[in-house]
């Protein structure tokens, strides 16, 4: 353990490199992880529609007992990966707004559920008496949201908007001869800086 050795030690400073290697391990793995889920989604699966919730992640971080796992589960990674591997494919990508009640409102019927709580993972609807799980109720609502969006229905969806290149992109997504301009002409093409 890191505080029992002594700072600046020799002991300390191989303690910090190892758990700094351990953190580098667990973030690239998660990188890859999600990389390789969004790109089943998008390129491996059949549809040509995705439906994703915009989820106010900032008000989900504030419950103490989940804001450790919501913030390593990388939600803005996630949409955003999805964003660009959908336009680079062709695929439609439909943003729900974040204020649409996919796991409230009964499927069946429309009623909405306005007393479920967070630990109610299944509830039945006293109008149409249909038992829901939470998540498939929500993923079948927003199969709805999407197909009444695809037919110009809904109001609420949000296309989404084309991505700014950060620095590491732009490097990967120059061109060789560009590169060997630069160096030959001694100018640079960097990318400008994100807020």
């Amino acid at each position: 353990m890191l505080a029992r050795k002594k700072k600046g030690s020799e002991n300390w400073k191989k303690l910090k490199h190892e758990i700094a290697v351990l953190h580098e391990k667990m973030t690239d793995t998660r990188k890859d992880a999600i990389d390789k889920m969004t790109k089943r989604i998008i390129c491996d699966s059949q549809a040509d529609v995705i439906v994703i919730e915009d989820l106010n992640v900032s008000g989900m971080v504030r419950n103490h007992k989940l804001s450790k796992h919501i913030q390593d589960a990388s939600f803005s990674e996630i949409r955003r990966q999805l964003e660009y591997k959908s336009l680079w494919h062709g695929k439609t990508l439909i943003i729900a707004d974040r204020f649409f009640a996919s796991s409230r409102t009964c499927h069946n019927c429309g009623w909405r559920n306005g007393g479920l709580t967070l630990g109610d993972r299944q509830w039945e609807c006293p109008v149409c008496h249909t038992k829901h799980d939470r998540d498939r109720n929500a993923a079948l609502n927003l199969e709805s949201f999407g197909l009444k969006a695809l037919a110009g229905d809904a109001g609420e969806v949000r296309p989404p908007e084309m991505l700014s290149v950060d620095d590491r992109t732009a490097t990967h997504l120059r061109s060789m001869a560009s590169v060997n301009e630069e160096k030959e002409h001694g100018y640079s093409m960097e990318a400008p800086k994100l807020a």
